[in-house]
């Protein structure tokens, strides 16, 4: 399923410079992990995700634009890889790849699990992403 925006969106939507030859689709997470301004699917080592593109698309060329959201502040409905506990509500977790919160790894910290969604075998939480990430 991916990254779905479920509340507080009105206003949050950009468009965003890629890196060349992205295959991107709506609800990834995007990260800039080697700082040069261009965005990218973000990875399990991702520890910072500042937007999810709201667009399916294959990039051509470096800084081509994509339409995205900004995460700060937006509550997302999110799938995750394990089954969900109430032990998961108010912790971070990691994410398994673009599409996924990995509720049973906490070492990048970018996804708070605010609440659950359905049953624990449907595996949904909605939560926010972390606006920084914190450093020793």
């Amino acid at each position: 399923m991916a990254f779905i925006p479920f509340r507080f969106d009105a206003g949050q939507y950009c468009e965003i410079p890629m890196e060349n030859t992205q295959t991107i689709t709506r609800g990834q997470a995007l990260d800039d992990s080697d700082d040069d301004g261009l965005f990218a699917a973000a990875t399990n080592t991702s520890n910072f995700v500042p937007y999810v593109a709201m667009e399916n698309i294959t990039t051509s060329s470096a800084g081509q634009l994509i339409k995205a959201i900004r995460t700060f502040g937006v509550q997302f409905l999110a799938d995750t890889t394990n089954d969900t506990a109430a032990t998961d509500v108010n912790l971070t977790a990691d994410l398994t790849d673009s599409n996924t919160v990995d509720n049973a790894a906490s070492a990048q910290d970018v996804f708070y699990i605010e609440r659950l969604v359905g049953a624990a075998a449907d595996r949904k939480v909605i939560g926010t992403f972390l606006s920084f990430k914190a450093t020793a």
